[in-house]
């Protein structure tokens, strides 16, 4: 049967990925010339695109001999020093020495663009603010623009051409080929192929009719024609035939209106094309088959949701994230409702989608809120997916879950949660003494030990943070937040704190701390105000007491005097 009614809303989506989503395009499938910039041993379906990006950026500042390195795509280009390498070896006659000449961040980055934008073929979305104050999202879809319109890479040949196609069908064939000799996948395969049946029979019960009717008129054909050839009398059609021709009528009429369906030449291209795609893509076999599926029923919607997501984490495509949340969560609401119908009825088969693909939700939804900085939600989800570990193609391995399921912890849970859900929680203990950076911000927070806090925090931020699919766009605002925490976790026990002697505690100097107390106070993140002249950091806790207290006594006032208007009543009766 044709499916390209059931590919056209799929296709759709696709296709407005790929138009709207810069990094859509920056694949080895979407572009030929990135397979000169991976080593053959690192080639995969599956790369992300910042991954790509990163790779072109370094073959660029390799052609100018410079020593500078790019390790993300926040702090590392907020100086602009390695937009100007770039530029200028992507546009001829650019010079961005009078660019780093000037000493302003902010005016820096505006002269970047204004120089740069008459040479571009496109209109870029990206400010001045987003480079100086290192925006994630503007910034990687900014290279993405000027890699698909301006990459700079030697065009390949035909001959290179097809060597790459061929390559990337031999990465879909091993991939494939390893899918179907993994262990888990006949179980897998036996399941899905269960539950297939199960719903199609739901879906349409007179195809289950018509099994059990060529099923019976089998045993009828046998058994007639063993008694025909003992009696010799001729078989009744009637008697024979009587149940199998409404049946065989009705398949007949299925076939015929199967094969009079006609796809023009522009909706098969749109169906091959789509295919390809999906297939180009290097998706878990699970997710790749949920795309290429005609199925609506529940599990198969629920399915094809999963693989959009996955399909919006690599292209960092929040938007088409939250869709499909949304659509999960109709679809979650109308199974829960038709299952409390089916139980109420007596029928056992009402819940369709199973436990499984409901937590593998749940660490979707966990990866969704830390890219949207819900940080709380993050922990409270990651939390509860730490026990199954059912998504390890969204994480690669535990070590990853705990780390973002840690860092999501310290940054938006109290002191004794963090206690609760990280330090005495067996899965985390089990794997996080694998990262001791890590390890080591964890046990000094809650311990109190700010100095080495501070120094495991930096080395956190800049050697795993920075480099991390979900939190390498937070790292920056993690780290200063948890600055802020430190801070406020010290100050608030105390009335007022002095600032050498803080400052050694912490393993700063005087002059940082003064300057990173007054940005958090402003802001009122710190508790606090500054005593300049004193030299030292007078904690706002003593008045939050102070209101705490009068409310108290006025609560009790205001009982006192109920108590004595009813002892009044009482005496007067």
């Amino acid at each position: 049967m044709s499916q390209t009614v059931e590919y056209e809303s799929c296709w759709i989506e696709s296709s407005l990925l790929r138009k709207s989503n810069p990094l859509a395009l920056v694949s080895l499938s979407e572009n030929y010339s990135l397979f000169q910039l991976v080593p053959e041993s690192e080639q995969q379906l599956w790369m992300y695109p910042e991954d790509l990006l990163l790779r072109w950026v370094h073959y660029h500042i390799k052609k100018v001999n410079s020593s500078l390195s790019v390790r993300n795509f926040t702090t590392d280009w907020s100086d602009c020093e390695i937009f100007t390498i770039l530029f200028s070896q992507l546009f001829s006659g650019f010079n961005g020495s009078d660019v780093l000449a000037i000493t302003d961040r902010r005016a820096r980055a505006e002269a970047l663009l204004n120089k740069v934008n008459p040479l571009l073929s496109f209109s870029p979305s990206i400010h001045a603010k987003d480079i100086y104050l290192s925006d994630f999202h503007q910034i990687i879809f900014f290279l993405a623009q000027i890699f698909n319109s301006h990459s700079g890479l030697p065009e390949p040949s035909e001959f290179d051409k097809i060597a790459a196609q061929k390559k990337i069908d031999e990465l879909i064939a091993k991939q494939e080929k390893e899918e179907a000799e993994s262990p888990e996948n006949d179980a897998e395969k036996a399941l899905e192929l269960s539950k297939k049946k199960e719903e199609d029979n739901e879906k349409d019960p007179s195809a289950m009719d018509i099994e059990e009717s060529k099923e019976s008129a089998s045993s009828a054909s046998s058994s007639s024609s063993s008694s025909s050839s003992s009696i010799g009398a001729p078989l009744s059609k009637s008697t024979t035939f009587g149940r199998e021709a409404p049946a065989i009528m009705m398949l007949k009429e299925k076939e015929d209106k199967q094969i009079k369906e006609e796809q023009s030449e522009e909706e098969i291209k749109k169906e091959e094309d789509y295919k390809k795609w999906v297939k180009e893509l290097g998706l878990k076999a699970i997710y790749r088959d949920a795309l290429l599926s005609n199925s609506d029923t529940s599990t198969a919607s629920f399915d094809r949701c999963l693989a959009w997501m996955m399909v919006a984490i690599r292209f960092d495509d929040l938007s088409l994230f939250r869709r499909n949340i949304d659509k999960v969560d109709s679809l979650l609401a109308t199974d829960d409702s038709s299952s409390s119908s089916s139980s109420s009825a007596g029928n056992a088969r009402g819940l369709e989608i199973d436990w499984e693909r409901k937590n593998r939700l749940i660490a979707f939804r966990g990866v969704f809120a830390l890219l949207s900085r819900h940080f709380a939600a993050a922990s409270s989800f990651f939390h509860s997916s730490l026990s199954t570990f059912v998504c390890p193609e969204l994480f690669g391995d535990m070590q990853h879950l705990v780390i973002c399921h840690v860092c999501s912890s310290l940054v938006s849970l109290p002191r004794e949660e963090i206690k609760a859900k990280c330090i005495e929680q067996p899965d985390v203990t089990s794997v996080i003494h694998q990262v001791p950076a890590l390890q080591k911000a964890l046990n000094s927070f809650y311990n109190g030990d700010y100095s080495t806090f501070f120094v495991s925090l930096n080395t956190l931020t800049s050697d795993i943070l920075q480099s991390d699919k979900f939190f390498s766009q937070h790292a920056t605002y993690f780290c200063k937040e948890m600055r802020a925490k430190a801070y406020s976790q010290y100050i608030i026990p105390y009335n007022s704190v002095y600032f050498n002697k803080m400052a050694s505690l912490f393993g700063v100097s005087p002059q940082f701390l003064e300057s990173d107390l007054e940005r958090f106070i402003t802001s009122g993140k710190v508790p606090a105000k500054i005593d300049k002249v004193g030299g030292r950091v007078i904690s706002k806790r003593s008045e939050w007491k102070g209101v705490q207290l009068d409310g108290i006594l006025a609560s009790g006032d205001d009982l006192i005097n109920r108590m004595q208007k009813m002892m009044g009543a009482i005496v007067y009766t």
